[in-house]
């Protein structure tokens, strides 16, 4: 399996002066809390990184075909490829929803399908997950871009908290109330190999304070989990609501401003009820525009290097989809230059 080669080098640009992301802030006291896990959600554990956990999810699947879509980044695929899973892509449609008619001439029963929220959005999921029933399929949803969602549909979930948070790591491994067996998934997570160190660590810490008096220092605390000490204290900061508030404002107004944008268009004009979008996905209508936006010190992100699956969506995509910053900790300065980027004619 091969994936496209990047259209881009970041280093063929001036450094941003816009970030994609939340700042990450220096240690501070806890005020704030999580937001709660998705309605028929539970937490299995959480890990440093997205890919980590669906690494896991793909160790404990059985030796099914595992059907990703064709509109991916190379880490929803790399740990399914590292898993040894036999891989295979469906088609999305022009508001990246699965085409649901392609898959009920391919899948079969007891195999496993991957469903995406991209960018915080719907994208048919319910509708997904009802297929999945009828046709008796494993649901993994990918809430990489949407870990504010309400509600679980699928049966096993991963989100990534550092695409909606201020910390440089977290990803939750969440399967829903209802599948009755999880050992397979704790089996995988305890034969990782950060989850060896971390019991060793545990043995030195009680073998240290026993026998020595000594405590010892919070450096390797948690590495199991992925989340240190700093970056719990980073996330219970957060106040869940006053992120989402920020997110859709700042959403709402860089679709007005962009309405009658020369360079393309808002691929997701509307923002729904309970939604909180993780970006602004724009359409250009040009792919050398790419150059103009980056050029002006806006960092964005577009998805080039994915397998060449003979998806139309995804081909078009790949060139001219862009994902532009909504985040909380943009100004209304930065949000300006945004939209006045995205605006004037590119010349």
């Amino acid at each position: 399996m091969e994936f496209l080669p990047a259209l881009a080098d970041s280093k063929d640009y001036p450094a941003c002066t816009i970030l994609a992301r939340p700042s990450i802030p220096p240690r501070g006291s806890s005020t704030g809390k999580m937001s709660p896990l998705p309605q028929g959600a539970k937490r299995l554990t959480t890990f440093n990184r997205a890919r980590t956990a669906l690494y896991v999810i793909a160790r404990s699947l059985p030796k099914v075909k595992v059907w990703l879509p064709s509109y991916h980044c190379p880490a929803l695929v790399e740990p399914f490829i590292k898993a040894g899973s036999h891989i295979r892509f469906y088609p999305v449609n022009h508001l990246l929803k699965a085409d649901l008619g392609f898959l009920l001439q391919h899948v079969q029963e007891g195999e496993v399908l991957l469903g995406v929220r991209y960018f915080g959005f719907d994208c048919g999921i319910q509708e997904l997950a009802n297929f999945c029933k009828q046709n008796r399929l494993t649901l993994i949803e990918d809430l990489a871009h949407a870990a504010f969602s309400k509600t679980l549909y699928g049966d096993l979930a991963v989100t990534s908290l550092t695409k909606l948070y201020p910390t440089d790591s977290g990803s939750d491994l969440l399967y829903h109330q209802e599948r009755p067996d999880n050992h397979k998934l704790k089996e995988q997570a305890k034969a990782l190999p950060s989850y060896q160190i971390y019991i060793l660590c545990k043995i030195k810490k009680k073998l240290l304070k026993k026998f020595f008096k000594v405590i010892p220092s919070h450096k390797t605390e948690n590495m199991y989990r992925g989340l240190s000490k700093r970056n719990r204290r980073r996330l219970s900061n957060c106040t869940p609501e006053e992120i989402i508030k920020k997110r859709v404002r700042n959403y709402n107004y860089l679709c007005s401003r962009l309405i009658n944008s020369p360079l393309g268009h808002v691929l997701m004009p509307d923002l729904y009820i309970d939604t909180t979008p993780y970006v602004l996905p724009f359409l250009l209508n040009n792919q050398s525009t790419f150059n103009h936006i980056k050029n002006a010190g806006i960092e964005i992100y577009r998805w080039e290097e994915m397998v060449d699956s003979g998806c139309e969506t995804c081909r078009i995509y790949r060139d001219c989809l862009i994902q532009l910053p909504c985040h909380q900790d943009l100004t209304s300065e930065e949000i300006e230059r945004i939209a006045n980027t995205l605006t004037e004619q590119k010349q």
